[in-house]
């Protein structure tokens, strides 16, 4: 139509030139043929520099392209794909869109193309820049370079392009700034940089468009405020600025853009409340401010928006509640105001809005009970009010929303059962009412909603048995019905739901066996029984689930084998059978399962040797096997699980010697085989598992020189090597060990001192290293483990005094220092310890007093300070402790009586202060009362009778 209107806009100068030469011939004669033959040479000679400057661009783009524009050649520019020209032949429009055509623009001499009005490479490769030569093209309308690759900025040179009336950058690469020359442009009606990488703030010039309709910057990085001077385009329809990183207040001028239809400022960083001004648009039909930073409440004059159809606000921090007034809004189709801090109930207006199709408010703080008028919106496909505060009963009334497709009421407190007159809501394909507090039944007539896809149910009250007719939802792809109080047996009908992808009833009270019909369930890739009361075998049936990804059947009573034909299931991902009564051996098959990411078998009472085909399991991240009675060795072909990231084969009968390699796995963290009867040398493979998180080796035969064995593992919490034989120093490795939290080598044969830099493991919260032969004495360095909650130094040959920086550790719980040869003072500073429950310093050889300053560690249960040398009298101070349970001052030197005080410890039930010098009387406490009479009477009161 364009071209139509040049040519014939054209066509009097023509008539005018026409008329002229043939009145002026016989005057001029020759003159006028010379003139003619000027004026015609000029346009052939324009056509020829034009046809040549295509040709040679042609030549420049690649081989394919080259074909698809086989008709350029010569100079006959009418045989040329995609152009037309003028009368006199010149170019006006080149449109090659859609051709795929692959190359650059810098080959392209738009000098030679100055008559051109249309220019049109959309959906095209064109990569690379735009030359600043475009700019010659002063005669342009149209520039259409949509959907390509072009990159770099725009040039200046576009705002000399005075003519143009469409310009379409979108969907390329182009970064940098939008020159501020584009607002020279003022017949501008449509501008489009969207799906670009422009970044800084919009030019103010951009506010001189005066003829812009259309103005659509969407999905850019564009940033900082949205300019006031945009204000002014009063002929605007269309303002879309989403996606981008616009910071400050919605400028209040964009209200004064009364024709706008749409305005869309979603997914920016805006702030500030929305401008009460905006409810002056009222052409507004979209109106979307959603992902946003705004706060404050929903101005009332959006209820004067009489033409809006599409109101979106969500994902903001708007709060208080949500004005009636928007019931007013009677063309509304979309009301989306999900994910903010809206309060208060859902206002009955809502239900006026007849024309609505999509009502979103969940993830608010709505509270009270749904509306009764809701069930008035006979259009909704969408309703979604979940993750809120909603009470009382769902009304029966919502069964009348006969076009739902999606009903969405997960997390609230809603209450009551749920109502059988939803299953009449027949187009309805999501039904999720998770979550939401719900009791009784699950009502039978669900099984009328035959286009239902996902029924999500979890996490309710709900009681009784699943209804048979569950079965009828051959649509049904997810069925969600765990985390409930339901019981009885599975329906067999379930096996008719065969286009069921997740079939999910963990945590409820169902029993029974499991049927075997569920193995019809060719499509299942979720199969979730946990946290049940199923028994009897796991049907061979399951193996025919070959699509199936997830199996978890762990925390039930199941029974029997684990069937061979599970290693048919070549797709699984997750293999939970934990915690059941499964026997036998693990089935070698297991080995087919070679996508298998999670294998857990533990807690059941299998039997036999680890299969050597686990090894084939190079998937495998979690390999769980402990607490059975397996037995044999560790094989070898572990070694290929190099992503293995949990080995867990604790508390089996396993014998012989760990492999060198038992995971090649770098990313190992947690690593445990304690309780077995593993022998030999710790594998020195060991010191390269830098990952390490948990390390469990207790309570086997192992042994080695510690000192050397072990690597730096700076993520590792926990280690125990305790009850094995060890032997060798404490290695310094372990400073280097800088989230070390609870480190336990009892148990073993180790010697040397401890070293002082055991005081640098910040994180430190227990030691053990009890039942050794370390000697040497305790560093003052220990009392900087500021968070150190237990230390165990028991049987060793520690000797020396206790260091009085140990009343640094406040937060320490437990003190075993017992069965060494400790000597002088206890330090007073123990009772800066006002964490302890538990104080064991007995076998020792401590003198003096007991010092009266561990009767300011009030919180002590346990104290035991037997069997040293202390001496003079009890300090009356201890009876402060008052929730002391257990105290032994046995076999020392102590002397006078028992203070009278200790008649107030109510808490003490054991106590035994026998072979020492004390006299009489006891204190009135049970305690003493009902001391055995060796524990006391024999020594402090010998003349006393039973």
């Amino acid at each position: 139509m364009v071209s139509f209107f040049l040519l014939s806009a054209q066509f009097p100068l023509t008539i005018f030139f026409s008329l002229f030469l043939a009145g002026t011939t016989s005057f001029y004669g020759g003159g006028v043929s010379a003139y003619s033959t000027s004026f015609s040479t000029i346009h052939v000679t324009e056509n020829k520099d034009g046809a040549e400057a295509l040709l040679n661009w042609k030549s420049t783009l690649d081989n394919h392209s080259q074909s698809l524009v086989s008709t350029w050649h010569g100079d006959n520019l009418s045989s040329f794909t995609g152009i037309a020209c003028d009368d006199f032949g010149a170019i006006t429009h080149l449109n090659l869109s859609h051709l795929n055509l692959r190359g650059t623009l810098d080959g392209l001499n738009f000098l030679h193309l100055t008559s051109m009005v249309n220019f049109e490479l959309a959906n095209n490769s064109i990569y690379g820049s735009i030359p600043s030569s475009i700019g010659n093209l002063s005669k342009l309308n149209s520039l259409d370079l949509c959907f390509n690759e072009l990159s770099g900025d725009i040039p200046p040179s576009l705002g000399l392009l005075v003519s143009l009336h469409y310009l379409y950058l979108y969907g390329n690469n182009l970064n940098g700034h939008i020159p501020w020359e584009i607002g020279l442009l003022d017949s501008l009606l449509e501008l489009d940089f969207s799906m670009n990488k422009f970044i800084s703030p919009i030019p103010t010039s951009l506010g001189n468009l005066s003829s812009l309709i259309h103005l659509i910057l969407w999905k850019n990085q564009l940033s900082g405020l949205i300019p006031s001077s945009l204000g002014k385009l009063d002929n605007l329809i269309e303002f879309e600025l989403s996606q981008n990183n616009f910071s400050g207040s919605i400028p209040r001028e964009i209200s004064d853009l009364r024709n706008l239809k749409s305005l869309f400022l979603w997914q920016n960083e805006l702030s500030g409340t929305i401008p009460s001004e905006i409810g002056r648009l009222t052409s507004l039909t979209n109106l979307s401010f959603g992902d946003n930073n705004l706060t404050g409440r929903i101005p009332t004059s959006l209820g004067n928006l009489s033409n809006l159809i599409h109101l979106n606000l969500w994902k903001n921090q708007l709060s208080g509640s949500i004005p009636s007034s928007l019931g007013k809004l009677s063309n509304l189709m979309e009301f989306g105001l999900s994910r903010n801090k809206f309060s208060g109930s859902i206002p009955k207006e809502i239900g006026d809005l007849r024309n609505l199709k999509s009502l979103l408010l969940w993830q608010n703080r709505l509270s009270r009970s749904i509306p009764s008028k809701i069930g008035r919106l006979t259009s909704l496909t969408t309703l979604s009010l979940g993750d809120n505060n909603l009470i009382g009963h769902i009304l029966a009334s919502l069964g009348n929303l006969s076009s739902l497709i999606y009903l969405n009421l997960w997390k609230n407190q809603l209450s009551g059962p749920i109502p059988s007159s939803l299953g009449k809501l027949g187009n309805l394909m999501v039904f999720d009412l998770s979550q939401a507090n719900f009791s009784g039944s699950i009502p039978r007539e669900i099984g009328d909603l035959r286009n239902l896809k996902s029924l999500l149910l979890w996490q309710n009250e709900l009681l009784g048995t699943i209804p048979s007719e569950i079965g009828r939802l051959t649509s049904l792809a997810n069925l969600s019905f765990g985390d409930n109080n339901l019981t009885g047996h599975i329906p067999t009908s379930l096996g008719n739901l065969s286009n069921l992808i997740h079939l999910d009833l963990w945590k409820n009270q169902l029993s029974g066996s499991i049927p075997s019909s569920l193995g019809k369930l060719s499509n299942l890739m979720e199969f979730g029984l946990s946290r049940n009361k199923f028994s009897s075998s796991i049907p061979r049936e399951i193996g025919d689930l070959r699509k199936l990804k997830s199996l978890l059947l762990w925390q039930n009573g199941l029974s029997g084998p684990i069937p061979s034909k599970i290693g048919r299931l070549a797709s699984l991902i997750d293999l939970h059978l934990n915690d059941n009564k499964l026997t036998g051996s693990i089935p070698h098959s297991i080995g087919n399962l070679t996508s298998l990411s999670t294998l857990c078998l533990f807690e059941n009472g299998l039997l036999g040797p680890i299969p050597s085909e686990i090894g084939r399991l190079t998937s495998l991240i979690n390999l769980s096997l402990g607490g059975n009675n397996l037995t044999g060795h560790i094989p070898s072909s572990l070694g290929n699980l190099s992503n293995l990231i949990y080995l867990n084969l604790w508390e089996n009968q396993l014998e012989g010697e760990l492999p060198e390699d038992v995971c090649l796995g770098r990313p190992l963290q947690f690593f445990s085989i304690d309780n077995n009867h593993l022998t030999g040398l710790i594998p020195t493979s060991l010191k390269n598992y830098s990952t390490l998180i948990k390390l469990r080796l207790d309570k086997n035969q192992l042994t080695r020189n510690i000192t050397n064995a072990f690597g730096i593992y700076p993520h590792l919490y926990y280690m125990d090597l305790s009850h094995n034989h060890l032997r060798g120093e404490l290695s310094w490795k372990w400073e280097h060990c800088r989230n070390l939290a609870s480190l336990r080598i009892s148990n073993n044969d180790l010697s040397g001192e401890i070293p002082a830099i055991f005081g640098r493991m910040a994180q430190l919260q227990l030691l053990d290293l009890s039942s050794n032969n370390i000697s040497g004495e305790i560093p003052r360095e220990m009392g900087s483990l500021s968070i150190l909650l237990e230390l165990d130094l028991s049987n060793n040959v520690i000797l020396g005094n206790v260091p009085t920086e140990i009343g640094l550790l406040s937060l320490l719980e437990h003190l075993n220092l017992a069965s060494n040869n400790l000597s002088g003072s206890i330090p007073v500073q123990l009772g800066s310890c006002k964490s302890l429950l538990t104080l064991n310093l007995s076998r020792n050889r401590f003198q003096k007093s007991i010092p009266p300053e561990i009767g300011n560690t009030q919180v002590l249960e346990v104290l035991d300070l037997s069997s040293n040398i202390l001496s003079e009298n009890i300090p009356r101070e201890l009876a402060m402790l008052r929730n002391l349970h257990v105290l032994n001052i046995s076999h020392n030197s102590l002397s006078g009586s028992i203070p009278h005080t200790f008649g107030d410890m109510l808490a003490l039930t054991s106590i035994d202060a026998s072979y020492n010098d004390l006299e009489c009387p006891l204190p009135n406490v049970k305690a003493f009362n009902e001391a055995p009479f060796e524990a006391i009477l024999l020594d402090v009161c010998p003349k006393a009778t039973m």
